[in-house]
């Protein structure tokens, strides 16, 4: 209660000003709410950094190339996504969209294989799975809202 005295002292630009409960529990649900609305703030930026995040190719770990035409290639990566359904939708539109038929995404998310074939481009295989995660994020966004 001394707290809010001084508080809604401040407030009045009055030292020792008269207070009463209704004055002590407007300031109350003041300083709540801008507590509420930092927090709220604060979600949304971390949330946003978090979200924007750019998968990046770093090297090629291993490729071998068959007499079929096909190649299975070990890449890693920095910065994949963390939810599975997310993961999923990157796998499965990278697939689509890309000559290649499988392409795996190991458990710690830094490591990629993909079985395609020969002339499959993995920064290109990269820059794919980096427009599905775009996408994905657009279309939650807009579910989000809706």
């Amino acid at each position: 209660m001394k707290e809010a005295n001084f508080l809604c002292s401040l407030a009045c630009n009055k030292e020792g000003a008269n207070v009463n409960s209704n004055n002590v529990g407007v300031i109350s649900r003041i300083g709540g709410l801008i507590r509420l609305l930092a927090i709220v703030l604060l979600l949304c930026c971390t949330f946003t950094m978090v979200q924007a995040q750019e998968i990046k190719f770093v090297e090629i770990v291993a490729s071998k190339t068959y007499d079929d035409g096909t190649q299975i290639t070990y890449f890693t990566v920095t910065e994949m996504p963390t939810g599975q359904n997310e993961i999923d939708f990157i796998k499965e539109y990278t697939i689509d969209k890309m000559d290649i038929s499988r392409l795996v995404i190991f458990p710690g998310k830094t490591r990629c294989m993909i079985d395609g074939a020969e002339k499959v481009d993995i920064p290109e295989v990269v820059s794919m799975m980096n427009e599905a995660a775009a996408l994905w994020r657009k279309q939650n966004d807009r579910a989000s809202n809706n």
